[in-house]
């Protein structure tokens, strides 16, 4: 997975520097503008904390990409307010960053792992992918440092 991650990652880095120039208007380039389809897109992230790895890489936090990506990858099975959840664990619920924080680890486990395992139908692209992992590293919310 982290060949594909760092094949896929001079890729992103393009698409964030176009979203951060304003040329754009694909899904990812949205989101890296924070536009997620709702939610706050002001994210108050201290751009001071660079974690180890990610010097360089594009800024990637729960406003401009894991709120998004969780509601239209995760949450048809993971959301508190879904009926039929099929085989979703009941503790594992993406609703905040909070429940994204405390489950990380099983992020990335399933949906980065060799083959990902999540979401089970797939459809996931490298691109997302890569965001996904640039997330759950490099935010200091996801890792200890944040809200």
């Amino acid at each position: 997975m982290r060949d594909r991650v760092a094949a896929v990652r001079a890729g992103s880095f393009a698409l964030f520097t176009c979203a951060a120039l304003g040329c754009g208007g694909d899904k990812a380039s949205d989101q890296a503008e924070g536009d997620d389809g709702g939610g706050d897109s002001g994210g108050a992230v201290d751009s001071g904390t660079v974690l180890p790895g990610c010097a360089g890489e594009p800024v990637v936090t729960w406003a401009n990409f894991g709120q998004g990506f969780l509601r239209e990858q995760c949450q048809a099975c993971h959301a508190s307010t879904v009926v039929n959840r099929g085989d979703a664990p009941a503790d594992v619920i993406f609703d905040t960053e909070a429940d994204a924080v405390r489950l990380a680890a099983r992020i990335e486990a399933r949906a980065l792992g060799e083959p990902p395992s999540m979401p089970p139908e797939g459809g996931v692209s490298d691109t997302d992918r890569t965001l996904l992992d640039l997330w759950l590293r490099c935010d200091p919310a996801m890792n200890g440092g944040g809200q």
